[in-house]
């Protein structure tokens, strides 16, 4: 089922799937909901899944100028309150995993299990916050082709290219059809996000980490150095994939979440 909430006077896009504990999917920059389709639907053969397109991103409208993280959370938290639920597990995926955390940090009592999917609590080093001001830049002068020509195609293996080329064309024209205004928004969000190594640390037995050893934007030994020796974090390594291993190695991945899940 696909409608929409109004929320702070803007319309936010969500749609519901199956049946059983909820379980809450958020997408990545550039990204909708409809990347999650064929994934969500087998994850909904096991599970309830509630999936939300991000303020500015998908058919939801913008929400102000800057989407920090907290704001993004908060948005979380009015949607689920008028759809009544209490409680959920959250899924995000790369910025998803960064509301994610940020709504965990807010909302403890509201978060069963976190699963950060190519994703991680690191804030931006000066590095990442001067490509996110490039990109800005390059929004502002129209010129957004030259972002989504090369990062979608980077989120994948290099090795899976060829095999998945329909699901790069998809993201692509996602990320096409996404406002100038909804893309800036959320890259200041992500500039200013705060570091929450603690926070998962805390929350350890009740999170999951999915990294790709093939993974273009996280490496995986410098994740898995800073946070394989974290007591109790369930982490599952995918060996094939980049940064979409719910597309590149999408059976292990689901299995992975269920279990995790389910126990």
């Amino acid at each position: 089922m696909c409608d929409f909430l109004e929320i702070r006077g803007k319309k936010i896009h969500y749609k519901v799937e199956g049946s059983g504990e909820i379980v809450l999917l958020l997408h990545g920059y550039l990204e909708s909901m409809e990347i999650f389709d064929d994934f969500a639907s087998d994850l909904a053969k096991h599970l309830s899944v509630l999936m939300i397109d991000i303020p500015g991103h998908g058919k939801s409208e913008c929400i102000g100028t800057i989407h920090s993280m907290n704001l993004m959370a908060d948005i979380i938290k009015e949607a689920l309150e008028q759809l009544n639920i209490d409680q959920c597990s959250i899924i995000g995926h790369s910025m998803g995993g960064y509301i994610a955390l940020s709504f965990l940090d807010k909302y403890p009592e509201k978060v069963n299990k976190l699963c950060l999917l190519h994703s991680t609590p690191f804030a931006d080093d000066d590095e990442k916050k001067q490509n996110r001001n490039r990109e800005i830049g390059l929004i502002r002068q129209e010129k957004k082709e030259l972002i989504y020509n090369i990062n979608i195609p980077k989120a994948y293996a290099n090795s899976n290219l060829d095999k998945f080329e329909s699901n790069i064309k998809l993201g692509k024209k996602i990320a096409k059809n996404t406002s100038n205004q909804g893309i800036i928004a959320l890259l200041e969000g992500m500039k200013m996000r705060r570091d929450y190594t603690n926070l998962l640390q805390g929350n350890a037995s009740k999170s999951m980490l999915i990294l790709g050893k093939k993974d273009n934007y996280i490496p995986f030994d410098l994740a898995f150095e800073r946070l394989g020796t974290m007591d109790n974090l369930h982490i599952l390594e995918l060996n094939e994939s980049g940064h979409m291993g719910f597309l590149e190695e999408k059976t292990e991945t689901l299995l992975g979440i269920i279990n995790f899940f389910k126990q």
